[in-house]
């Protein structure tokens, strides 16, 4: 069995070896197609970066608002005609110059048409001013005061403290044009003296823009101001051509872009597992097939060796006394005659067991039932060992009642003869095997043969009813044997319906127990 052991070990690697290296290969193959699809994707975000930056360039500046800005603290002027209404009750008055334009700058520095429109306000509450919007077309510090007196619109209130916002970012940055954050929010912001030009960009995301330029799904576009950390990782950078200090970065949706190739590889890694199983398991087949048939090989060798082994003894036997008997070298011709049948029905035992498994293993075993006194089949079976017992100095006891059952006569006697043989041989000198039968109320029969033998180990009681089974080593066994009477014994039983079973505790013996059915049914 050792000697073809490298035959099978060069078996699994001619099968096993080809698909590792495919897995391998493929696993390569894959780690080279996501290389290639990041480096395509890459190159495709150099080529849009630029193109994205422009698009929203010209969106920021379609959108741009513009707010004047005012003096903080004001700055006095000189007294004006158009100071004079603020003086009086002239409600009308109040109102023209509350809506002019071109009203300037009180004395004080402030708006003249914010102290108009609170005079006016002061004076009739409910007057209808037309608007309020002249609150920040001329801003000053006096608006937010003329806000909550003239309207309680929070809106209106909102937009002023954003638009005061905007002022002190700007006051921060007098002569500069850029982009920076405001309530964490990026605002472009432009300061030309007399009025700011600012956008509040909405977002750092670009998805919607991401959809109207039908970008690649994997692409996600974002930005980062000059004192912030860019994104980790961004395929490509560019600037926007808005302001000063934005940068756009597209950031690639990995699970997106790797989305085919990872699939692909689930598809090869479960292609290559099915075929690595399916491998596996016909090397599995394949190697309990040979071991199988290793196995049988090697006891069917024993079993020739066996069989030549128990033909040999017997027939050495019967020459040696036959020629002593044609020479008349015997005193006493009757001893032989005795000797030289025991030897020929030890034959004759011997080829039927061969003849019968040979019949077993063919499938043309006949078995012919019929109802005869199975008590008396005992006892025949019992005087038939008796010789092979008093030649190994063995004692037979029985425990035998009156029985009938429906069996194969020949076929019965035979399995019991392989039993209580085989008991006989594994008993000590004066040992004693027991034969006992009797009959359950379930209509079956229990034939035991009990031994006083080494018994059975555990591991090997299922294995002793398989053809060629022996236990030890053939070249060293001191029992004489086959290999294939248990396995008679169990096709036997079987064809009668029944089993056999063995109970043995080492070293106290074996009990080999035979139970068939009182009436065994035709077969």
């Amino acid at each position: 069995m050792s000697a073809a052991s490298p035959s099978l070990r060069w078996l699994y690697l001619a099968v096993l070896g080809p698909l590792v290296v495919l897995a391998v290969l493929a696993w390569w193959g894959t780690r080279s197609q996501l290389k290639a699809a990041w480096a395509d994707a890459q190159a495709d975000a150099e080529r849009l970066a630029p193109g994205i930056a422009k698009v929203l360039a010209l969106d920021f500046s379609q959108q741009i608002d513009e707010i004047p800005s005012y003096p903080n603290p004001p700055i006095p002027g000189p007294p004006a005609p158009p100071d004079d209404p603020l003086l009086g009750n002239d409600t009308e008055a109040l109102f023209e110059l509350s809506i002019d334009p071109e009203a300037g700058l009180s004395p004080a520095g402030l708006p003249r048409r914010a102290l108009a429109a609170l005079r006016l306000h002061e004076l009739d509450p409910s007057h209808p001013l037309s608007s309020y919007l002249f609150l920040y077309e001329a801003p000053s510090i006096l608006t937010p005061l003329a806000l909550e007196k003239i309207t309680d619109d929070e809106f209106a209130l909102a937009n002023w403290k954003r638009a005061e916002a905007v002022r002190k970012l700007a006051a921060e940055h007098p002569s500069e044009e850029g982009v920076w954050l405001l309530d964490d929010l990026p605002v472009y912001l432009r300061n030309e003296g007399s009025k700011i030009t600012y956008y509040t960009l909405p977002t750092r995301d670009f998805d919607g823009l991401e959809r109207e330029q039908e970008l690649p799904n994997w692409v996600h576009v974002q930005f980062s101001l000059d004192q912030e950390s860019p994104p980790a990782s961004p395929l490509a950078t560019t600037s926007v051509p808005f302001g000063k200090g934005l940068e756009l970065h597209i950031i690639p949706r990995s699970e997106i872009l790797e989305a085919p190739i990872r699939r692909q590889q689930q598809w090869t890694l479960a292609i290559l597992s099915a075929a690595i199983g399916t491998a596996l398991i016909a090397l599995y087949v394949i190697h309990r097939t040979v071991t199988r048939e290793r196995r049988l090989a090697e006891l069917k060798s024993q079993f020739v060796a066996s069989v030549s082994h128990e033909l040999r003894a017997p027939l050495g036997s019967i020459r040696l006394m036959a020629e002593s008997l044609q020479q008349g070298r015997v005193s006493k011709p009757a001893e032989f005659h005795t000797l030289i049948a025991r030897e020929g029905a030890r034959l004759s035992h011997l080829i039927e067991n061969v003849l019968d498994f040979a019949r077993i293993e063919e499938d043309r075993k006949q078995y012919h039932f019929e109802e005869c006194d199975l008590s008396a089949l005992l006892r025949d079976t019992l005087r038939l060992m008796q010789p092979l017992a008093e030649d190994r100095r063995v004692q037979l006891a029985f425990d035998i009642p009156d029985l009938t059952a429906t069996v194969d006569p020949s076929a019965l006697q035979q399995a019991l003869v392989n039993l209580v043989d085989n008991a006989i041989k594994f008993s000590p000198v004066r040992g004693v095997v027991d034969l006992r039968a009797k009959s359950g109320e379930d209509g079956r029969i229990t034939i035991s043969i009990i031994d006083q033998g080494p018994g059975i180990p555990k591991s090997e009681q299922k294995n002793i009813f398989q053809r060629f089974h022996r236990l030890g080593n053939e070249l060293r066994r001191e029992t004489q044997g086959t290999g294939i009477g248990l396995s008679i014994v169990k096709h036997i039983a079987e064809a009668h319906g029944g089993s056999i079973t063995v109970e043995s505790t080492p070293p106290n013996g074996a009990t080999f127990t035979l139970t068939i059915p009182a009436q065994t049914p035709d077969n």
